[in-house]
């Protein structure tokens, strides 16, 4: 039996801190006597940000550096929030793309059906025989239609290539080796919380730069998504259309703030999205220091 996995090459996840206060919601709605009235489209306001400096940890070693958000927002239906285990669409991590559409597999769980989604699915099957459905690397430039896609080429990153490793051996001593190279697309509404980082400039036609991420950290230390966040179920019954108003605050801590941005002026673009895939405003944060002057 040969074991298989799907080696992602992304940094280090952070361990972000994220807490959501409501002030009126379906469990405190008799508190706000008459219930608002808000645009079924979130709408967030900015209110503060903070650099914080991470200190020494009890051990002596260095803390992680935060940079802490605070919005306030508005819905009003109150379908904020993505359960910490959907992963199911349209919450998926990303879309794997084959070569045909796929057929109804009754070897798959209930609920893993790609059927409804054409050429793509959020998962990978578990058998290697089926891999060769599976857009690969190969396909660019062995098969029509397929020499467009972004070329898997240094510096690596982790954007639409994945490696799958196998175990050949089922020798936990040993390192799996390279089965095959998937193209996949990362889905835009697995997160519900988007923030940018974006630098001062001195050009007065571009004043800001936004920090790119993927260009800057490539494999086998990537960077997909680091600053965004999951925001949890807020309403007791989804089901129910209920209005919800509050306070989030949002901690996103890291290592390599000053190594990366050292003395210059930031600020944070953020905008949320509701269940709905309803967008929200974007807002910016006040320019803000890593350094002080």
């Amino acid at each position: 039996m040969v074991n298989f996995q799907f080696v992602k090459l992304e940094r280090m996840k952070l361990l972000r801190r994220l807490l959501v206060v409501v002030f009126c919601g379906p469990l405190i709605i008799s508190s706000c006597f008459n219930p608002p009235e808000y645009p079924d489209s979130p709408e967030i306001v900015f209110k503060s940000v903070d650099f914080i400096k991470g200190g020494t940890q009890e051990d002596g070693s260095p803390a992680a550096d935060s940079i802490v958000l605070k919005l306030t927002f508005k819905d009003g239906d109150g379908d904020i929030g993505i359960g910490s285990l959907e992963t199911a669409p349209p919450f998926n991590d990303r879309w794997y793309y084959t070569k045909s559409p796929l057929q109804p597999d009754i070897t798959q769980p209930p609920g893993y059906d790609c059927t409804g989604y054409g050429n793509k699915c959020y998962y990978l099957d578990s058998r290697l025989s089926e891999f060769r459905k599976y857009v690969d690397y190969a396909d660019r430039s062995n098969t029509p239609g397929y020499d467009t896609l972004k070329p898997y080429v240094k510096p690596f990153d982790c954007t639409n290539w994945e490696v799958v490793y196998v175990d050949d051996d089922n020798d936990s001593q040993t390192a799996p080796v390279p089965f095959d190279t998937l193209f996949f697309v990362l889905n835009q509404h697995y997160n519900n919380l988007f923030v940018e980082i974006e630098t001062k400039t001195d050009d007065p036609a571009n004043p800001y730069e936004t920090f790119d991420e993927k260009k800057f950290f490539t494999a086998p230390s990537c960077g997909i998504r680091s600053f965004y966040g999951r925001i949890p179920i807020l309403s007791e019954d989804l089901g129910r259309s209920t209005p919800l108003e509050g306070e989030i605050r949002y901690a996103i801590p890291s290592m390599f703030y000053l190594t990366i941005f050292g003395s210059k002026t930031l600020r944070l673009k953020v905008w949320i999205e509701d269940r709905a895939l309803h967008q929200s405003n974007v807002v910016y944060t006040r320019d803000f220091p890593l350094r002080e002057n």
